[in-house]
């Protein structure tokens, strides 16, 4: 969420005085953070006392008694100072330029989804206003998984209907300054795609014009998750906030960012151990619970056997449902080749694997001993070392 209030930060000069070039300075003495950063984090703390509507409602409100003065939209104004708290059929830009700290928590792009609504509906419940909170979320999300411009791009388009397929200099001439999202997220995704890094994407989407700081902010978010964000513009646009704000970004990061990094460290480390035991072990030994001397045996029970799993195998099952569990998702997996297959899908189908062992002793085992569990961890090893 950092590269959304760094652009908001930057932008803020311009929200007013539009600019429709990439030269000019970052920083000034008017720079300020607004409404953009303020509610950024004010979602960033719903999410953290457990992203349910009532979490993102009391956050919001309570960020603007802090600060006041931040310049929230008129209708939204109206709602933070009203005692109920019924949403008000907005389709303006504030739900996607709050949104991007949803893009960094989840594992699958439905939670995702899903959780960008909930932070939108709370006040922004038109149709337009849920759709570019989505659709910034999933591009944030999809961005720090590792898609390229071209695969974010065709998601975006196919699922929420934005032209993405036009260019700045196609907009530039006649953009001016539209508060909603349709008029906002569409052009700040394509200021992303036609950028080189970080500070170059904020600067096309100041270069725009209209409202410069949430364009800015919409696109930093994006940027952030693609290339990350030089330290010097980091430091930089820090430097503008309070100690209350930073001690919320310092949490949100500790949290849930680390936490996410310590878990894909996991993977990676299981993924190599299973590897290599696999690669040594074609079968899977089974444990057998039948007494051994007959007279021990009772003839009205049924024996069973049961395959011994390696400690380091059962990690990486349990690791799996945090990087894929959508159960649709392994159904045609048989017909695919297994070097076709996504990450998601092959965490899906361990997944799989072991919901069925419940139900099924030796569903594993028959998939290590017919080599394709091996070739599926070969498979997503090479996904993720890309």
């Amino acid at each position: 969420m950092l590269g959304a209030i760094i652009g908001d930060i930057i932008g803020s000069v311009y929200e007013q005085n539009n600019i429709k070039t990439k030269s000019f300075p970052l920083y000034s003495k008017k720079s300020q953070f607004t409404d953009d950063t303020v509610m950024t984090i004010a979602i960033a703390e719903g999410l953290m006392h457990g992203g349910k509507s009532e979490d993102f409602i009391n956050a919001l409100k309570k960020y603007d008694r802090t600060y006041p003065n931040a310049g929230y939209g008129e209708s939204f104004y109206k709602w933070l100072h009203s005692e109920k708290s019924e949403p008000y059929n907005s389709w303006g830009n504030g739900s996607a330029m709050r949104v991007s700290p949803v893009g960094w928590i989840y594992y699958t792009i439905e939670e995702t989804e899903r959780y960008a609504a909930l932070s939108a509906v709370v006040t922004h419940n038109h149709p337009e206003g849920v759709k570019g909170a989505q659709a910034t979320a999933s591009a944030v999300f999809l961005a720090r998984t590792g898609k390229s411009k071209d695969e974010i791009k065709a998601y975006i388009s196919n699922r929420f209907g934005y032209d993405l397929y036009r260019t700045l200099d196609d907009i530039r001439p006649n953009y001016s300054f539209d508060l909603s999202c349709q008029g906002t997220v569409p052009e700040a995704l394509i200021a992303f795609f036609e950028s080189a890094d970080f500070e170059d994407a904020i600067r096309n989407a100041i270069s725009l014009g209209g409202d410069s700081d949430t364009l800015a902010a919409i696109t930093g978010s994006i940027a952030e998750a693609a290339y990350g964000i030089p330290n010097e513009i980091k430091t930089k646009s820090l430097s503008y906030l309070p100690e209350s704000l930073l001690n919320v970004i310092n949490e949100f990061y500790s949290m849930f960012i680390l936490k996410q990094k310590n878990e894909q460290e996991e993977l990676d480390k299981i993924i190599h151990d299973c590897i290599n035991i696999f690669c040594e072990m074609k079968e899977i030994p089974w444990m057998s619970t039948t007494p051994e001397k007959e007279e021990d045996r009772d003839p009205k029970r049924i024996y069973l056997s049961y395959p011994i799993y390696p400690q380091e195998l059962m990690q990486l099952l349990r690791l799996s449902f945090l990087f894929g569990d959508d159960r649709d998702s392994y159904t045609n997996l048989n017909d695919k080749n297994i070097n076709d297959l996504t990450e998601y899908e092959i965490c899906s189908y361990f997944c799989h694997l072991s919901i069925g062992e419940r139900f099924c002793d030796g569903l594993i085992a028959k998939c290590i001993s017919n080599g394709k569990f091996l070739q599926m961890l070969l498979r997503l090893k090479e996904l993720r070392s890309k």
